[in-house]
């Protein structure tokens, strides 16, 4: 830590986003309140919270408009280093025009806060944000109210720019929130055509 870094801590310390106490930004307390995930309707994705907690939609909607590495972290920071053995970790991409207007991927931001998770001395477990692209523009997922409506949103809309770096390799799949599952459907449909052997998603929260 820099010498600014100690002079704004002590002029400007952290504190709870939640209760408001000094400390992390995510106080230990206030994270073991959070609801736990509801049951996925998918064995393959796993999730943390239930975003029906407003305590939790008011963390994921921080994370969705700031790159907050700090309270990302302390989100996934209950997951034991050993949740999984994965080659590469892909977070859900988004289409470029959309990148440019937001500044920033908060899957990426995710993708990146479990990768120091469950990574350890002798084991890195690298991100791979280029590998998985968003080739088409579509209408936010929010706007679709079926099912199939959704589906037919993202249909081919994820394409693999190199096969032969996933051919065989184990991928955890990363994004904020899923309510569906449509979005990581497709993007891990993507990937197993392109030769993934297994691919599973983790989501903050459903």
């Amino acid at each position: 830590m820099n010498i600014f870094s100690l002079v704004y801590n002590a002029l400007f310390p952290m504190r709870c986003i939640i209760c408001d106490i000094q400390g992390p930004c995510l106080c230990t307390t206030c994270r073991s309140k959070l609801a736990p995930a509801k049951p996925s309707n998918h064995s393959w994705i796993t999730s943390m919270y239930d975003y029906q907690d407003h305590h939790v939609e008011l963390l994921m909607r921080i994370i969705k408009n700031k790159p907050h590495h700090l309270l990302a972290r302390r989100l996934i920071s209950p997951l034991s280093p050993t949740t999984g053995d994965y080659d590469m970790i892909i977070p859900i991409p988004l289409h470029r025009s959309r990148f440019i207007e937001r500044g920033y991927n908060q899957a990426l931001l995710i993708a990146n806060a479990l990768s120091h998770k469950l990574s350890s001395p002798t084991n890195t477990i690298p991100v791979r944000e280029k590998i998985l692209i968003k080739s088409q523009q579509t209408a936010k997922q929010g706007t679709r109210a079926s099912r199939a409506e959704r589906i037919e949103n993202l249909h081919e809309t994820f394409a693999v720019v190199t096969p032969s770096k996933i051919i065989g390799k184990r991928i955890l799949l990363v994004d904020d929130i899923t309510t569906t599952g449509t979005t990581l459907s497709e993007a891990r449909k993507t990937l197993l055509q392109a030769g993934a052997r297994d691919v599973i998603a983790f989501t903050i929260a459903n």
